[in-house]
């Protein structure tokens, strides 16, 4: 599969044998599936298409992470051109080691930065691809949930001293 320009969205499964790749100025968005990756493919995963001189920028956005074993991603072999850029949407709140992408194969990776976090999230990224986990995880050093935080619990609506849809603490 490739992608020329534009963004992708999965929200179930993605699996196959064939190469995954997004050249310059694309986007992929992972919706995690909790014990199953959501992108699982034996071929490899290529980012960018100019390498070591790239014309545009990349992004993957990961949402819904949850599981501190499975990746949203397995794939063959890595190849991440300058630069790729990784947000993260929403992240189980609990400091601990998220994986984001696993390889069964090698690895090249020019440029990988970390962009947006959710509020309260302070984290890093871990590039272990030549390591023992041989994945791209997400390190989450901290948690702090606001004091006053809108949870919809009541019924879901946005209003202010009707019900009582948020917390303090």
């Amino acid at each position: 599969t490739t992608v020329n320009q534009g963004t992708v969205a999965v929200n179930g499964r993605l699996t196959g044998n064939g190469s995954l790749t997004l050249k310059d100025d694309t986007a992929l968005t992972v919706t995690a599936g909790g014990t199953t990756a959501a992108i699982t493919t034996t071929g490899d995963m290529n980012v960018g298409s100019t390498p070591g001189t790239p014309t545009g920028t990349n992004t993957i956005n990961f949402a819904g992470l949850s599981s501190t074993s499975v990746a949203p991603i397995g794939a063959g072999a890595l190849y991440f051109d300058n630069p790729v850029t990784i947000n993260i949407l929403n992240v189980a709140p609990t400091a601990g080691q998220y994986p984001l992408i696993y390889t069964s194969g090698s690895a090249t990776i020019y440029g990988l930065a970390l962009g947006t976090l959710p509020y309260g999230i302070s984290a890093e990224l871990v590039d272990d691809t030549a390591g023992p986990t041989q994945s791209i995880y997400l390190n989450v050093t901290s948690v702090v949930i606001p004091s006053n935080l809108w949870t919809g619990v009541v019924n879901g609506n946005w209003d202010i001293n009707t019900t009582q849809n948020g917390t303090e603490s």
